[in-house]
Parts: structure tokens; sequence; C-alpha cells
């Protein structure tokens, strides 16, 4: 059980023991239901944010172990599995959208990425040109591959595929929802600014 898990549990029990101990106070049984089911959120949430949260920062110590041994940045290396994936050559707003980065992000690690002869751009084109992994860029991304391979094969052996696909399922809705309900909001809060500008 991962530790923060663990210590949530364990803080649940201690306050539902205390409870139980204090005498001469009678709670309305839906009141304690309501508490409960708070409290699970509570648990569920903090769960969640801790479980991604040190996956996050495990992948950012990947990212930077191995990058930064190359004279690069972390965020260089979904640009370079990106353009290895599509030999055909990449724009870099399809490379936005492949890493779901922004524009600014990509521009600077495509920009790094060209100084130490990695990328190569198209120049057949000038308008949209695409951009290439260089004979040395390859080479790289084949040996920072064939690392995180390691590491991941390792995991992935843990559940079975079926389990996977079900993870990547839930990671894709719930990027979704969470998307779409910002941008829900953000609209809501922008009407309201606007409304409030008028009246004033």
């Amino acid at each position: 059980m991962p530790l923060l898990a663990a210590l949530l549990q364990d803080e649940a029990a201690r306050l539902r023991v205390r409870k139980e101990q204090k005498p001469g106070i009678n709670v309305d049984k839906s009141t304690t239901d309501h508490y409960s089911a708070g409290m699970e959120k509570t648990e569920r949430f903090l769960r969640f944010f801790g479980t991604i949260g040190a996956l996050g920062k495990q992948i950012q110590k990947f990212k930077a172990f191995y990058m930064e041994e190359q004279g690069l940045k972390g965020s260089d290396l979904p640009v370079l599995l990106a353009l290895d994936a599509h030999p055909q050559g990449l724009r870099p707003e399809e490379i936005c959208e492949l890493i779901q980065a922004d524009k600014a992000l990509v521009s600077r690690s495509l920009k790094n990425l060209k100084g130490h002869e990695l990328v190569l751009k198209d120049p057949g084109s000038v308008y949209k040109a695409r951009l290439y992994l260089t004979a040395k860029g390859k080479e790289l991304t084949e040996y920072l591959e064939k690392e995180a391979a390691n590491i991941f094969e390792q995991a992935h052996l843990a559940i079975d595929q079926q389990q996977w696909e079900s993870f990547y399922d839930f990671c894709h809705s719930l990027t979704s929802q969470i998307e779409l309900e910002l941008a829900e909001r953000q609209h809501q809060k922008a009407l309201e600014e606007s409304s409030e500008k008028k009246e004033s």
C-alpha cells in the first residue's frame, strides 16, 4: 500500500476512535454519513494527487538524468520521441499537438536540439517547414528509448494489458473532463467580469 494512502487510513481510523470515545454526544446519522462520505472523497483526492505527483516527479527525474548528461533539458525528450515516431517529419504545431505542450516550450526545445545538431529543418520548404531527426538525433533517441523501455517494461509486467488499457482510458477521460470543466468555468468567469464592467 502506498505510504500516503496508509497514512490517510490511519488518520481516518484515529478520527473515528476519537468520535466514539466522546461521551454524551448524540450525532444524527445523516450527519455522520455525510461526514464519512466527505472524508472518503478527501482521501481519494489526496491519494490521487499524491500518486500522480509522485509519478510526475520521478518522470522529471528520469528526463533530467538522461538529458542533462547530453547537455539537454528534460523538456527536449518528448520532442525527440515525437520526431522519432514520425520519420516523415513534423511541423512545430504538430509536435505541440502530439506532446500536448505549449508552442513557446516546443520552440525553445527545437532551437536547443538544432543547436546540438539533433534536429534538422527541411531545407526545401520555407513556410511551415517540417523538422526531422539527424543521424545523431536518431542515435541519441534510440539510446533514450532503450533506457526508458527497461524501466517501463518492468512496471508493465506488474499488471496485465487490459488493466493498462483501462488506466490509459481513465487518464484520457480525466484529462478531457478537466479541460472541459476549466473551459466552462473560465467562460463563466469572463461573462461575470464582463457583466460587472457593464454595471459599473
